[in-house]
């Protein structure tokens, strides 16, 4: 489906009982939709972990539970900059 037409950007939950295929499924999308923001949810916040979202293709992260003003601020950082 990311073939056909490429979204502006997808909200990917990554599980912490399955981080590996998470990470995974983020590098695929970013292959595969170069063009495609990911902003990825975890509850797991550890920089370790975001920084191993944010290599896999990851544009920003967002901690889980989710507060509205932190996916609000990750959601206007991807978004493309209008032209003046």
């Amino acid at each position: 489906a990311l073939t056909a037409q490429t979204p502006d950007a997808l909200l990917v939950a990554l599980d912490p009982e399955e981080i590996a295929s998470g990470f995974s499924i983020i590098q695929r999308i970013a292959e595969v939709a170069p063009g495609c923001k990911i902003i990825g949810i975890c509850d797991d916040n550890r920089p370790d972990t975001i920084i191993r979202a944010m290599r896999a293709g990851c544009h920003q992260f967002v901690p889980a539970p989710i507060e509205t003003e932190d996916l609000r601020a990750a959601i206007d950082r991807v978004r493309p900059v209008a032209d003046s």
